[in-house]
């Protein structure tokens, strides 16, 4: 009998394999999770906000003013009259151009913000996983060597029976294999923190596939100072440059309030034997510049434009040297690992050597079992190197302003 398409389909779609998440697509789970993606939301409307207010057609809302005279109170001759008055606030001059070039450095400035921020959390991530690698490679090799502990245990018992080894070997086997056990068990826990903090990231337990990053490329190494200018940190903070400056100029085309244009619609009567007449006023009103109200807003915005100024100038001659550490510490580890994984080889064919001088006889237990701790030793060390020569992959590619 013949399975039905839908299910032959069904089988067909379990039998392939799931497609690998690298760091790329789970640094983008992680960025719908982090709490700097809403902001970008809040960005976008500021930005909006203060667009429509830079295009507007009047620089303050209008106001509207109702007046009421009447002599019903005093004389009560019949005398009426109901005023209307509406205040239209103008632009000065220069002060439009200048909002709308304020609105735009901040558009650019929330826009570099964000790209800034999720090279930040690339960087979180990147740490995350570093530590949880390290976390992960640990508690395997300890779980490795709790086993052989209790495997030798059983072996040294047997000997112990048949008169090849003391009971003191017995006692010590049994005090190490307990050892390492709890050592096991505190790997395993400090594992399930690193492993939380993963969780937390990213919103589950999967690692990128590959593990790990390659270095970035295209970037002059003879040439320092021409790399930062396209760094995510280096825009945001050329960007904020640029606002802070922006936001000066708006604040010097503002030192006035603004002018307004009044009109007024009048009507009323002298006496209640008097008609009633109409009269429309037309005028300007033009605020007098004021240093008391004026300077503190200019003297605060001068302020922060010398602030982001400065931060910028810091920023500029920090981010090479940032690269150049990290390039020294990539080649650093690349020596580490290498020394590391030669020195575990020579470690494992020693032991192997001399375990078999131990089930002769001819080496004791204590003495083999400092060479298997030494093996040990070497394994977890050159583990933890190749590990840590990843981490300085991404720390370079991190502080090139790279994103996985």
């Amino acid at each position: 009998m013949k399975l039905p398409a839908l299910v032959l389909t069904g089988l067909l779609v379990l039998s392939l394999p799931l497609r690998a998440e690298s760091l790329a697509d789970l640094f983008e789970k992680a960025w719908q999770r982090a709490p700097q993606a809403a902001l970008a939301g809040a960005r976008q409307e500021t930005v909006r906000a203060g667009q429509e207010a830079a295009g507007a057609l009047f620089p303050e809302a209008p106001s509207i003013g109702l007046l009421h005279t009447s002599d019903r109170a005093t004389e009560n001759q019949g005398r009426r009259e109901e005023e209307l008055e509406l205040s239209l606030p103008l632009w000065q001059w220069g002060q439009k151009s200048a909002a709308r070039q304020a609105a735009q450095a901040l558009a650019g400035e929330q826009e570099a913000a964000i790209g800034a921020d999720r090279l930040a959390l690339a960087g979180e991530l990147r740490r995350s996983l570093a530590a949880l690698r390290e976390a992960r490679a640990a508690a395997e090799l300890a779980r490795e060597q709790a086993r052989i502990a209790t495997e030798l245990e059983a072996d040294v018992a047997r000997r112990v029976k048949v008169g090849d080894l003391a009971r003191s070997d017995l006692l010590l086997a049994r005090q190490e294999a307990l050892s390492s056990q709890g050592e096991a068990a505190r790997l395993e826990a400090e594992l399930a923190q690193a492993r939380q903090q993963w969780r937390l990231l990213t919103g589950g337990d999967a690692l990128p596939d590959p593990l790990e990053e390659q270095p970035a490329e295209g970037v002059p190494g003879n040439a320092p100072q021409a790399y930062p200018e396209a760094h995510p940190e280096f825009q945001a903070g050329a960007r904020r440059l640029a606002l802070s400056q922006a936001e000066f100029e708006l604040a010097r085309a503002s030192r006035r309030g603004a002018p307004s244009l009044e009109l007024s619609y009048t009507r009323g009567r002298d006496d209640f034997a008097a008609p009633r007449d109409a009269a429309v006023k037309v005028g300007i009103r033009i605020p007098l510049d004021s240093a008391a109200v004026s300077q503190p807003r200019l003297a605060a915005a001068n302020q922060a434009r010398i602030q982001a100024e400065a931060e910028q100038l810091r920023r500029q001659a920090e981010l090479p040297g940032r690269i150049d550490s990290a390039r020294a510490r990539l080649a650093a580890a690349d020596t580490a690992a290498r020394l590391a994984r030669e020195g575990a080889t020579l470690a494992e064919e020693r032991r192997t050597l001399l375990q078999r001088a131990f089930q002769l006889g001819e080496l004791g237990f204590a003495d083999y079992q400092r060479v298997l701790a030494q093996t040990h030793a070497a394994r977890l060390g050159a583990a933890l190197a190749d590990i840590r020569r990843a981490s300085a992959i991404a720390d370079l590619n991190q502080a090139l302003g790279k994103l996985p």
